[in-house]
């Protein structure tokens, strides 16, 4: 006869293994520990960060563009030769993007970790980002800002060059297109706006009448009305020298004479006129290119 089975007695239960042994969810993996290193020392907010000179600017686009068609050129034409080089960042990165497309045999299996961490490491650095936030009426504000500064630190500057009025009202900022809202909390980095981005500013409920009818330059602080002004006259738009162009950092800058315009390289005074700097490898001083000595006869 089968013995008794008492009621009372408690039954423990063995601990159930997950399916395919699998590790333990709170451990992690070498991967996604760069991945967190990387995402720490290139997109976390550090506020202990310095930031760059800000190089305030308040820019009448209509002004603006009338000045640079009478140059004959466009704001950012003149970008260092550095920010068109191919750096071993991106010519692995294509590398990698090529194979997996070319190979014959199925691409391997990568995982999310896997991803991010070839994309944090491909991430060229900034010394800083220059920033343009569209106000009202189409008036431009530029400013530069460390690339791991909040978004909420460029919110404040443009709040800064609002009149009173204004400031008390709740406002975001925004990236078209498409529309995009951006958290003020991230990094500006983290927020994909490095070397330069141009922002929008929004508003959480329409303005009032008045506001929406006044001219733009009324609705700004004193101070931006007078760098606003001085841009409109030509002179200095800011007290601090405006930032050039960001470079990737250990990029190398093309060598520039002592009197020459920042971000602009010389041409070597020995060349003659006409001549242009990183002429084609095995090209004489006249621009005529040599026949290699096996050539000649």
């Amino acid at each position: 006869s089968l013995p008794a089975v008492d009621e009372d007695a408690v039954m423990v239960e063995a601990p159930v293994r997950p399916v395919g042994g699998g590790r333990n969810r709170a451990q992690t993996t070498l991967t996604e520990a760069q991945v967190e290193a990387l995402k720490r020392r290139k997109l976390a907010v550090r506020p202990d960060i310095k930031p760059p000179p800000r190089g305030l600017r308040l820019i009448d686009p209509a002004i603006e563009s009338s000045a640079a068609a009478g140059a004959g050129s466009l704001p950012g034409d003149d970008m260092p030769d550095d920010f068109y080089e191919v750096t071993a960042d991106d010519l692995r990165a294509l590398a990698l993007a090529s194979s997996a497309e070319t190979r014959s045999d199925a691409p391997p299996l990568k995982t999310k970790a896997m991803r991010e961490l070839e994309a944090l490491q491909a991430m060229r650095e900034y010394d800083h980002t220059l920033i343009r936030v569209r106000l009202l009426g189409g008036l431009m504000l530029q400013a530069a800002f460390h690339p791991q500064e909040a978004v909420s630190s460029v919110l404040a500057e443009v709040r800064a060059c609002l009149c009173p009025a204004v400031q008390a009202l709740p406002c975001y900022l925004f990236v078209t297109p498409p529309r995009t809202t951006l958290d003020p909390s991230i990094s500006l980095a983290a927020a994909q706006l490095t070397p330069a981005a141009t922002l929008v500013l929004g508003w959480e409920r329409p303005l009032p009448a008045a506001l929406a009818a006044a001219a733009p330059h009324t609705l700004l602080a004193p101070h931006a009305l007078e760098l606003l002004e001085a841009a409109r006259h030509g002179a200095a738009a800011a007290e601090e020298v405006a930032p050039a162009y960001p470079a990737a950092r250990g990029a190398r800058l093309p060598a520039a004479k002592p009197d020459a315009a920042p971000g602009i390289a010389a041409v070597p005074s020995s060349a003659p006129a006409g001549a242009s700097v990183g002429a084609s490898r095995g090209g004489g001083a006249d621009g005529e290119k040599k026949l290699p000595k096996w050539l000649k006869r």
